[in-house]
């Protein structure tokens, strides 16, 4: 990312706030926040300005703006794709923030629009998509291929070869067993030992995850 241009954060809530202190980090300038959605009352987070909200007119003309930065602090998978489709557009691309205590190999694989936080491990050979939340301390990889959308909370484990399909939301402390595949929308539980393959739109709770 660019350390001098202005950056804005898309959200106002616990997500913004901690993707504010992960700025703090690289030295990035936040010119403010935009609220998806009014709230009345709320005027600033941590001493930052919330400008406005998403759809108002000035919002429209900072997203739409060359020299300012944007990320998404949009924790709801589904209202995280629908406001990035409405910001791309106005805009060609969206800002990739990652941690300085993370580790990426050299030889993985991102995408736009991602934040991976504190601690954070990214194997080499990993593909890892669009517009995706990685909280600290999550391991990924070797070869691993995660799509777009995608949530991984902290302290996750990932085994070589998993496949992460899109929108897939894997909870704290879960660990997915090296060559498992979760389908579209899945959704893991916190602290589930994944051992098999999870279809679309299922969900896997327990050690070891039972599918429902």
């Amino acid at each position: 990312m660019d350390h001098k241009t202005p950056l804005i954060i898309v959200g106002a809530g616990a997500e913004a706030r901690a993707i504010l202190d992960l700025t703090h980090h690289l030295d990035v300038l936040v010119y403010g926040f935009i609220s998806e959605e009014a709230v009345e009352g709320l005027r600033e987070l941590n001493d930052i300005s919330v400008i406005s909200q998403l759809e108002s007119e000035e919002s429209q003309q900072l997203l739409a703006d060359a020299d300012i930065q944007v990320v998404m602090a949009i924790p709801d998978i589904e209202s995280r794709r629908d406001i990035t489709d409405f910001v791309l557009g106005l805009r060609p691309q969206l800002t990739t923030l990652i941690h300085p205590q993370a580790i990426i190999s050299e030889h993985s694989a991102l995408g736009q629009g991602n934040v991976i936080d504190a601690g954070c491990l990214v194997g080499p050979n990993t593909i890892i998509g669009e517009h995706n939340f990685f909280y600290p301390h999550s391991s990924i990889g070797p070869d691993v291929r995660i799509g777009d959308f995608c949530t991984i909370q902290s302290g996750v484990r990932m085994g070589k070869e998993v496949e992460i399909d899109d929108g897939v939301y894997i909870g704290m402390g879960a660990i997915i067993h090296p060559g498992v595949g979760i389908g579209a929308k899945a959704m893991i539980g916190p602290g589930a030992v994944v051992l098999q393959d999870v279809p679309e739109g299922k969900t896997a709770m327990g050690n070891p995850a039972v599918i429902k």
